[in-house]
This record gives C-alpha cells, sequence and structure tokens, in this order.
C-alpha cells in the first residue's frame, strides 16, 4: 500500500511540475555586449519594444549624423535682387522727377534694394544659426531608435525656426519704429513734401508737407501704403515692400512688359508654402526659408555612440525541454517526500484503524 501510495503521489507531482515548468510563460533577459549595427537592426527589428542599448559616448555632436541644408525662396535667388535689375529700373536716374510718388517706380529702386539686403542678411543668419546648432552637441546616455531620433530632429528644427527668425525681426522692428517715430524724411522723397511757399511765416522759405495714401497721412502712420501697377507704395520703400504680394513677380506684364527680365517661374508654386496673395512680410517672418532639406545617417549615429552592451526581453512558452529538465532534477527528492509521505499516511490510516477496532472489542466485552 505504501509504494502504491507513493507511486501514485509521485505521478501527480511530476506531472503537476512538468505542466507548470512547460506553460508558464517566462521573461527571459538577453544582453550583448558591443553589437554591431547589422546586429542592432535585427534585434530593432525583432525586438524594439524591449531593446535598450547604452552608449560609450553621451556626448555626439549633432554634425556626425546630421545635414540641414536650407532652401530659400525663388525671390532670393531671381534677378530681382540682381544688380543689373536694379539698374534697369533705375535707368537715368532722377526718379523723383520722372515718376508721382503714387507709382510703383518712384521707390522702386529703394524697395529692391532693400529685398536683395532682406535675402542676403536672412541667410547669414540662417547659416550662422545652423553652424551654431550642428557644433552643439545631444547628450543621451541611452541609444534612441531611428524613429524616436527622427523626433528628436524635427523639434530641433521646429524650436530653431521659431527662435531663429525672432533675432533678426527684433532689430529689423526696432529700426522700422525708430524711423516710423522720427518722421525721418525719405531720399525718395515718399512720405514728405517740401514745398517752397511761406505758408506758416513769412521768413520761412520752405517747409514739408505729408504725403496721403488711401486717406492715410503719413504725418500721423508711417505705415500708410496703396496699390500702385501690381506693387505697393507708401511713406517708406521698406514697408511698401512688406505689403507687396508675390502677384506680380509671377506675371510678365506687371513686372517687365519689355521681357528683358523674365517672371518668376509658376510651375515652382506648386511645391511652394506659399502662394502668389502671401505678403513678403510673410515670408520675411520665415526669414525666407521654403524648407529645410534634412539629412541624416541613423548608422552615423549608432557608430557615434559605439553601445557599450545592448539588452532585450521576450517571453518563454511552451518550454517542454525544461519541463523535462526539471523533473529530472526533481525526481529523487520527489521520490523521498512522497515515500515519506506514504508512509505517514498509511501508519495513521492504521492506527485509527486498530484504534476503531479496539473500541467496537471493548464496546462488546
Amino acid at each position: 500500500m505504501i509504494t502504491r501510495l507513493q507511486i501514485f503521489f509521485l505521478t501527480i507531482s511530476l506531472y503537476c511540475i512538468f505542466l507548470y515548468s512547460t506553460y508558464t510563460t517566462k521573461l527571459i533577459t538577453v544582453e550583448i555586449n558591443k553589437p554591431t549595427y547589422s546586429t542592432y537592426q535585427t534585434l530593432s527589428l525583432n525586438y524594439s519594444q524591449s531593446l535598450q542599448c547604452f552608449c560609450s559616448d553621451i556626448s555626439i555632436p549633432y554634425k556626425s549624423f546630421l545635414t540641414i541644408k536650407p532652401r530659400f525662396h525663388d525671390l532670393c535667388s531671381s534677378q530681382f535682387v540682381s544688380q543689373n535689375w536694379i539698374n534697369y529700373l533705375y535707368g537715368e536716374g532722377n526718379l523723383v522727377y520722372r515718376y508721382s510718388f503714387t507709382d510703383f517706380r518712384a521707390s522702386a529702386v529703394g524697395q529692391f534694394q532693400l529685398l536683395a539686403s532682406l535675402c542676403e542678411i536672412s541667410q547669414e543668419t540662417i547659416n550662422t544659426s545652423l553652424v551654431q546648432l550642428l557644433k552643439s552637441d545631444y547628450n543621451d546616455r541611452q541609444l534612441l531608435s531611428e524613429q524616436r531620433l527622427n523626433q528628436l530632429i524635427q523639434i530641433q528644427i521646429n524650436q530653431f525656426q521659431l527662435v531663429t527668425p525672432n533675432s533678426l525681426l527684433n532689430i529689423l522692428n526696432l529700426i522700422r519704429e525708430t524711423i516710423g517715430a522720427n518722421m525721418i524724411v525719405s531720399v525718395w522723397s515718399v512720405n514728405w513734401l517740401i514745398a517752397t511757399e511761406s505758408i506758416i511765416h513769412r521768413t520761412w522759405t520752405a517747409h514739408t508737407i505729408p504725403i496721403v495714401y488711401s486717406k492715410c497721412n503719413c504725418g500721423s502712420s508711417w505705415t500708410c501704403t496703396q496699390s500702385s501697377q501690381g506693387m505697393m507704395v507708401g511713406c517708406y520703400p521698406l514697408e511698401s515692400l512688406l505689403q507687396t504680394t508675390l502677384q506680380c513677380f509671377y506675371n510678365q506684364s506687371c513686372i517687365d512688359s519689355t521681357n528683358k527680365f523674365t517672371q518668376l517661374n509658376i510651375s515652382s508654386l506648386k511645391t511652394s508654402q506659399y502662394r502668389m496673395n502671401t505678403t513678403i512680410q510673410t515670408i520675411l517672418n520665415n526669414l525666407m526659408i521654403e524648407e529645410y532639406i534634412i539629412n541624416k545617417s541613423y548608422e552615423n549615429y549608432f557608430n557615434q555612440c559605439a553601445p557599450s552592451s545592448c539588452s532585450y526581453n521576450y517571453m518563454k512558452k511552451y518550454q517542454v525541454t525544461e519541463g523535462i529538465i526539471n523533473i529530472i532534477s526533481l525526481y529523487s527528492g520527489l521520490v523521498i517526500l512522497t515515500g515519506c509521505l506514504s508512509v505517514v499516511l498509511i501508519k495513521l490510516c492504521s492506527y485509527r484503524s486498530n484504534r476503531i477496532t479496539i473500541e467496537i472489542t471493548e464496546q462488546n466485552t
């Protein structure tokens, strides 16, 4: 009876251990020292959720894996910012006497000189800021996944676009406010006229009269403008330029009916973020940038990081081999344990049976 009971307990125990070891999932952690890029790619493909790698160098220069090239609006590379175009507009000179102040050509030279300067300053500002950005380091102990690295780069670009224009625009706005508040006379005579009549005092030989654009008086506001031949004229060439839209630059008859200088390519509008009704002010707010061309190399980033180790986790199921190993390793101990348990149970049962028999005998007696 002891042997049979032991075999029963042993069988049940081994079966339960086998089931538990075989069908219970187990978290397995694997660590790989100094993985290669190809190894990392394989691990990233199979264990992207749990894969973690730690860099040997926590400070990585952006320029080691990233290049950013700005593409400026077509205006900044067109003939309209060239000296030839400005000379063509100026012609024989004396524009003030050749054209009325309401004619765009009276201040056209000033506007296009400003446009050329704004393009040049924008390019210098962007290029200088990009050099500083790419010289800076990205600091992190953990290797970023390719998707996470792309997100980081995009965040940096977005922040760059928000912060960089402010330095130039703040200075430009200060200049505009200073010139406008002091009512400085424009060299093109488009905000104040010099009158020689002695209206105010007999001994005065000249005085200034503010010019009015569309019922807006340059004596009270320096931002007065009005339309002229598809362009804008106003108290100052800068204010006129900033309020001018792109429409005339894409219209040959508007910008130059002689065809000596060609219009901007209309087909470029298909890939542009700006439309014809966009003002120069709007484009300048983005520092004349059309887009940023970004090239990055994740492999270069990985090599700069030079991970010292990578680890990943996975859930292991249906471990039949491990179940068999557990049975073999625990078999000897289970034999002893079930043998002792069987002896104890049989003796308890035998003791209780003998006690009941004695009590029945005593009662019958």
